[in-house]
């Protein structure tokens, strides 16, 4: 093997203390393994050329490369040193030196063939192998750290490293032998010498390799476009986004693609959509009206926004989700457009494709939409109706792996009606801490709770597991069109900051962007004072509707409502389907329509909750009055039917 050693200055070196051979196996070349090692005081300069063939050739040739007594030493270093530059000159293109520098240009052999040296980037590293390789060979001086760090750094651009002792050889030797100049490691000729020594993680290989393959493919439909352009043959071929086509809404897919037609001599009552403006009879508050109206007419609401939301709107918020416990910072809060905004958000910086989520059953569908819409798995947990829709907590455990991302909780719910009461919540809080989950807490209902029954959030109660939680005006001030909705960021142990969980909200924030400036100046309106009264007002008359819902189709054959609602605006009721013919709640909710024209959200379909249908008690209360007499003919017709 070519090699080219050097050393010198006031390091005097009589001969080789060891060597070590050994034989390559397929050239049957013998090779040195061992380092050099000093035994005098004497200086010499060595330029090897090729190896000997044995041990006995190698002893003659270093006699012949031994320094004369009587010649000066002054007159040999120069030689040699002319000799050293030269070869390094040609070899590596050094830039000429200063011939007084070439005196004082001098190697420790020691240093230079150490391979844990050769792994040094740095000047340090240099100084502290310096000073153990002069401990170990006696060595008493070596030449200055500044001269040997220049020489060495020159010598070893464009070295390779051996993948196994991290040594250092030219390129050119790597391919000409196929070994390791010091571990003896066989390379792989048919590889590139750059592959050899910097052998690449199989994920970037295939990272690699996917970019090839995109590039080839991108480059064949290319070629083939051009073809067709040129003989004039290319065809219209436009298609829809698999994403696009597998993105399904139970509820509004039902709703507007239901193939059924309502009974068109009697007016259609949707109880369907969860919507308080949709009749008419629930009001924005006052106050708030008048604020948007001021700020429509005012110039300082028409233009962008931060992409995190107006500071004083995002200030209300903040204030509004504190707790005793806990003050929220207006840097906490995002605002996003909607609940449903929010959702997305929330669960794109949280999940990544083949993570999963736990969900409520019965729940809102669009958790799901959202999740496999972003390549996460839904995993369900069960609310038990007989116990006020309270989480089956024993099943939590046996669905959370090292892929679950988060844990979803809905309060006061949706199609529920349920409230969760605080021992209960903080069960919830425990599961999580114990099974370390975050919680994404749905509480777009938040405060919306009827006599005898408190609304906790989640984040007043959580000291450890870190809280999104979620919500909007759309459901409390009756306002779901304006698309004003928030995320607060609760983590008072740092999780979600040290997993970069809140950069990515934060960067997200900048592509969704925020809902309509004028709608966000008002925030502060809403939660003021000035509109409390008509909330209170709001909370009366859906209570009174809920329990005249209750009571109404309690009453009816086939029809059961098992846990009354707390909250919200939704009752969940039981339907012994077969009991009057159907199949399913699905058939019996397509029936409703198709004969009485009244409109319910069948459980399976939309809620994972089959033998149930949900209702929206919204509407005014005559029109609640007439839908439940259609619902009272319709199972009393069917039973009879079936009787007979």
């Amino acid at each position: 093997m070519c090699g080219l050693l050097f050393f010198g200055g006031n390091v005097n070196i009589d001969c080789l203390r060891h060597w070590s051979f050994a034989t390559h196996k397929k050239s049957g070349t013998i090779f040195r393994k061992k380092f050099w090692t000093t035994r005098s005081n004497r200086v010499v300069f060595a330029l090897l050329g090729q190896e000997p063939d044995n041990e006995e050739a190698w002893k003659t040739s270093h006699e012949t490369r031994k320094p004369s007594e009587q010649q000066g030493n002054g007159d040999i270093i120069q030689e040699d040193m002319d000799s050293l530059i030269n070869e390094l000159s040609q070899r590596f293109e050094w830039p000429k030196q200063d011939p007084s520098a070439k005196k004082q240009a001098s190697v420790d052999p020691i240093l230079f063939h150490e391979p844990g040296f050769l792994k040094s980037h740095v000047y340090e590293d240099f100084i502290k192998e310096n000073e153990q390789a002069r401990k170990r060979s006696q060595v008493e001086l070596s030449m200055d750290s500044d001269t040997f760090m220049r020489v060495f750094e020159e010598a070893r651009k464009g070295w390779l490293s051996c993948p196994q002792c991290k040594g250092l050889a030219p390129p050119e030797e790597i391919e000409k032998w196929g070994w390791c100049s010091y571990c003896h490691a066989e390379l792989d000729l048919k590889k590139s010498p750059a592959d050899i020594l910097y052998p690449r993680l199989e994920e970037e290989e295939e990272e690699q390799q996917k970019k090839k393959e995109k590039s080839n493919n991108k480059k064949e439909s290319l070629q083939s476009s051009s073809k067709r352009v040129a003989v004039g043959q290319r065809a219209w071929n436009i298609s829809c986004s698999q994403r696009a086509l597998q993105t399904i809404n139970p509820i509004r897919q039902l709703v507007q693609g239901m193939a059924v037609k309502p009974n068109p001599d009697k007016k259609l009552i949707p109880l369907s959509i969860g919507d308080p403006a949709a009749f008419g009879n629930l009001k924005v508050p006052r106050e708030a009206l008048k604020a948007l109206s001021k700020v429509l007419t005012e110039d300082s609401a028409h233009g962008y926004s931060n992409s995190l939301g107006n500071e004083l709107a995002r200030s209300t918020i903040a204030s509004k989700f504190s707790s005793r416990h806990h003050a929220v910072s207006k840097d906490e809060v995002i605002l996003t457009c909607g609940t449903s905004g929010a959702l997305e958000m929330v669960f794109n910086a949280l999940c990544n494709p083949g993570d999963n989520v736990l969900v409520p059953r019965p729940g809102f569908p669009l958790f799901r939409t959202l999740l496999d819409n972003l390549g996460v798995e839904v995993r369900y947990y069960d609310l038990d109706p007989h116990r006020q829709w309270q989480i089956r907590l024993e099943q939590l455990p046996k669905l959370v792996d090292s892929r679950t991302a988060a844990l979803v909780v809905n309060n006061p719910s949706n199609p529920c009606g349920s409230v969760f009461s605080y021992s209960h919540m903080m069960s919830i809080i425990e599961m999580a801490q114990r099974l370390c989950i975050p919680i994404v807490a749905d509480e777009v209902y938040a405060d919306m709770t009827f006599s005898g029954y408190q609304f906790f959030s989640f984040a007043s109660l959580s000291e450890y597991v870190p809280i999104l939680s979620v919500g909007s005006v759309s459901k409390m001030f009756v306002a779901p069109g304006w698309r004003l909705g928030w995320v607060v960021i609760h983590d008072r142990q740092g999780l979600l900051e040290k997993g970069n969980v809140i950069q990515g909200l934060q960067q997200l924030s900048m592509r969704m962007l925020v809902p309509s400036s004028p709608f966000q100046q008002i925030l502060p309106t809403l939660f003021s004072d000035a509109c409390k009264s008509d909330f209170r007002a709001l909370m009366e008359t859906l209570e009174d509707q809920a329990m005249f819902t209750v009571d109404s189709l309690s009453k009816i054959k086939g029809l059961s409502c098992p846990s009354p609602p707390q909250g919200s605006m939704y009752c969940m009721v039981q339907v012994d389907s077969q009991a009057m013919g159907f199949q399913d709640d699905k058939e019996f909710a397509s029936q409703l329509l198709a004969e009485e024209s009244v409109l319910v959200l069948p459980g399976q379909p939309c809620f994972q909750s089959p033998d149930f249908f949900r209702v929206v008690y919204c509407a005014p209360k005559a029109v609640l009055h007439e839908a439940f007499s259609r619902i009272r003919q319709f199972c009393d017709r069917h039973h009879k039917e079936k009787v007979f």
